[in-house]
């Protein structure tokens, strides 16, 4: 798995854990997504840069998702440990290591602190109703692509189908630095390919 930011987002998996009790995966991706969502609205600019799936259960960075559930965390083991808890069955995030916030500025942490304020007291479902609300990036491309029966039949819970950031932009502006900073990402990642 190449990730070119994998340090940055190794580290912020460490903060989440060493500040939030009891966090377990489901829970560490949806507060990573509303950190990269809240950045993208106020300065048109993700944390992550990463790219979330539209899945039954909201918002989903797939390759973060597939490392840490299905091949042990090996992608990010010098940071954190995932350790599966039958029985909560789910997968608990502890961190290894300590943090680093060189790759972070002042406002970042600011925003992860005002995260966890505001969200790490609830729990992975009351994150997964809230990023269901309606209006939010991910409800739209549930009617507009018509998944809900497919999610409440249990027939599937992935879609191909992948939120862009860039549509929780109102500015202009934003827009366009958000746009320019992905180029310079999509650059930065092929050549770590």
């Amino acid at each position: 798995m190449n990730i070119f930011n994998r340090n940055k987002i190794g580290n912020l998996f460490i903060y989440l854990s060493d500040n939030i009790d009891n966090l377990f995966l489901t829970k560490l991706l949806k507060l990573t997504y509303i950190i990269d969502e809240l950045a993208v609205k106020e300065t048109g600019s993700p944390v992550t840069w990463l790219r979330y799936k539209v899945w039954k259960m909201g918002p989903v960075p797939r390759k973060i998702h597939t490392n840490l559930t299905f091949e042990g965390g090996n992608f990010f083991s010098e940071f954190v440990d995932v350790e599966y808890v039958p029985e909560r069955n789910g997968r608990k995030i502890e961190s290894n290591n300590q943090f680093d916030d060189s790759e972070f500025s002042d406002y970042e942490i600011e925003l992860i602190d005002r995260v966890i304020k505001d969200y790490g007291r609830y729990t992975s479902t009351e994150l997964i109703e809230l990023l269901h609300e309606t209006n939010s990036l991910w409800h739209q491309i549930v009617v507009e692509k018509k998944l809900q029966p497919i999610f409440d039949s249990n027939e599937e819970s992935t879609s191909p189908y992948s939120i862009d950031l860039k549509d929780a932009i109102s500015d202009p502006f934003l827009k366009t630095m958000f746009d320019e900073m992905l180029d310079t990402i999509e650059f930065r990642e092929s050549l770590v390919r």
